[in-house]
């Protein structure tokens, strides 16, 4: 009698639970989903979470637990081939795209020095995105971020920067209010 392997099906059962349980916590009320994420949290309070910024996270906590799901499937047929088969020619497909690069010959000095520059760029802004705000930045978001309408049209001061106010207003309404989500469109066009 052949010997049977029964760790494929312990992980199908590991990863149908996992998948599973993140599924089933994309449909449980807000509280129990908080104290899920409070605790990767570093104070164990997630305060910052409001219901309808949960939206998101239970989009990501059911896409990932899809995610678990299809693995628990993979694993069950034992069909682990199209998934390396995929790897490789997103692979494949990724250094013909970005093959672009080779042609530029002695340009390539220059490519190079403005990754250095935007890596550079994007490491000394990281640093400081979650500072306390400065007089300018607290003040365009406590007067001017509230509606768009109000970001629009008012003119009293020379701070409200219009487009940069309208940006401000959506990072803020997209991920709440914080010294990063403020800082969002400043961070992204220096960059």
């Amino acid at each position: 009698m052949p010997r049977r392997n029964f760790v494929p099906w312990l992980l199908v059962i590991l990863f149908c639970l996992m998948g599973l349980s993140l599924l089933l916590l994309t449909f449980l009320p807000f509280e129990t989903l908080k104290a899920f994420l409070n605790v990767f949290s570093k104070d164990k309070n997630l305060s910052m979470l409001r219901p309808d910024d949960a939206v998101v996270f239970r989009f990501l906590i059911g896409t990932i637990g899809l995610g678990i799901l299809g693995l628990a499937y993979l694993t069950g047929k034992r069909q682990w081939k199209l998934v390396l088969n995929f790897f490789k020619q997103f692979w494949q497909d990724a250094r013909s795209f970005f093959s672009f690069s080779i042609t530029f010959g002695p340009e390539m000095g220059f490519f190079a020095a403005l990754l250095v520059v935007m890596a550079i760029a994007v490491i000394r802004r990281l640093v400081f995105i979650e500072s306390p705000m400065l007089h300018d930045e607290a003040y365009t978001v406590v007067t001017f971020s509230d509606t768009f309408f109000h970001a629009m049209t008012d003119y009293s001061l020379p701070n409200n920067h219009i487009f940069h106010t309208i940006l401000v207003v959506l990072s803020i309404k997209m991920f709440g209010l914080a010294p990063w989500t403020a800082r969002l469109p400043a961070f992204l066009a220096g960059v």
